[in-house]
């Protein structure tokens, strides 16, 4: 006898048809959309000013509080459009913890030691207590403090997601979000509250993460100095420092000026980019051919494999993507050729 199908109130149909109204209403109200856009990549951006070491980047886990912090903003976001407002509001209190452990852990160089007891599950998430003793330890944090009242910001956040993870009755429940229904829907005035709580989730940290890093405010010009083969952690590239500004208050932005100015290591940085020599344009140019030469050489039929596989990739762009690419494929069969990479290992007819 088979089963019937389950009966939910939460049905695709009814998530269909909230994701449909609620990008709807996005479309046709572009300043509301343009600041979420504006916040999630200034989240997902200012991760990236977190120091890495090359040789460690895949096994050192400091960075997994902010990669998975970044994930659950997104997940919230998903939750949101589909008309799940509480569960996207508890899915944010998961993405605000992760993101102050960050900072947590990294409170000095010697993050992936400071992290490997937690992540490997050995001891308990600290509470926000902890967090909050910890962040007060950094110096540029009691400074932002004394003049911003920084971590009662961070509490009254930490209490509104309290109130809906622990649904401080009906106001804060999946019904009063929604008003009164327990079907999913999109509700204008739900989906205002539930902005307001993502808003001031993303931009608590992204400011956090400037106050600890305050070189994710400056711009570096750093293609000009690497090319593509930028330094991991400590800055962004520029695109992304202005995505970072964007969403931080004036005079808190200010005052990370001034952080930043007074950060001797920050200065020592920036000293040591603005010093380094701009590549040339052949060396711009050879650079960007080296992961393709690396596909190349790893490649089981060479130069031949790797052009037939990225000749269809590349001739579904426009006309100048294509163009590009093979006058690329020109520079690197000669080189395929000096190297020995140019075999053919496909089944002859």
């Amino acid at each position: 006898m088979k089963s019937e199908p389950l009966l939910l109130l939460h049905n695709k149909r009814n998530v269909d048809e909230a994701y449909r109204l609620t990008t709807q209403y996005l479309k046709d109200n572009q300043a509301i959309l343009e600041e979420i856009n504006d916040h999630y990549w200034a989240l997902h951006y200012v991760w990236d000013v977190i120091p890495q070491d090359r040789s460690t980047i895949f096994s050192s886990a400091h960075t997994f509080p902010a990669t998975e912090s970044e994930s659950k903003f997104d997940s919230a976001i998903e939750l949101a459009l589909e008309g799940f407002y509480h569960e996207s509001i508890l899915v944010l209190k998961n993405c605000y913890e992760l993101g102050l452990l960050s900072i947590f852990y990294n409170h000095d160089n010697n993050g992936p030691t400071n992290i490997e007891a937690w992540a490997k599950g050995e001891i308990d998430t600290p509470f926000m207590r902890e967090l909050k003793k910890g962040l007060k330890q950094l110096q540029s944090f009691a400074d932002f403090d004394a003049k911003f009242d920084l971590f009662n910001d961070l509490d009254m956040i930490y209490r509104t997601l309290n109130n809906y993870s622990h649904t401080k009755g009906v106001r804060h429940s999946a019904v009063g979000i929604a008003r009164r229904s327990n079907v999913n829907h999109f509700e204008e005035k739900g989906f205002a509250e539930w902005w307001r709580v993502a808003c001031a989730v993303a931009k608590s940290l992204v400011l956090v993460h400037a106050v600890r890093y305050p070189l994710a405010i400056k711009k570096l010009n750093l293609y000009s100095k690497f090319g593509i083969d930028t330094p991991y952690g400590y800055f962004l590239d520029d695109g992304h420092v202005d995505m970072v500004r964007k969403v931080l208050p004036a005079d808190r932005l200010a005052f990370i000026e001034t952080l930043l100015e007074q950060d001797e290591f920050s200065q020592s940085v920036i000293h040591d980019v603005m010093n380094r020599p701009d590549m040339t344009e052949d060396e711009l140019k050879e650079q960007s051919l080296n992961p393709s030469r690396t596909w190349i050489e790893h490649h089981p039929n060479g130069y031949i494999g790797w052009f037939k596989e990225h000749d269809k990739m590349y001739k579904r762009l426009d006309k100048n993507s294509y163009q590009k690419f093979l006058n690329e494929a020109k520079e690197l069969e000669k080189w395929a050729k000096k190297n020995k990479f140019m075999t053919d290992n496909s089944p002859k007819k």
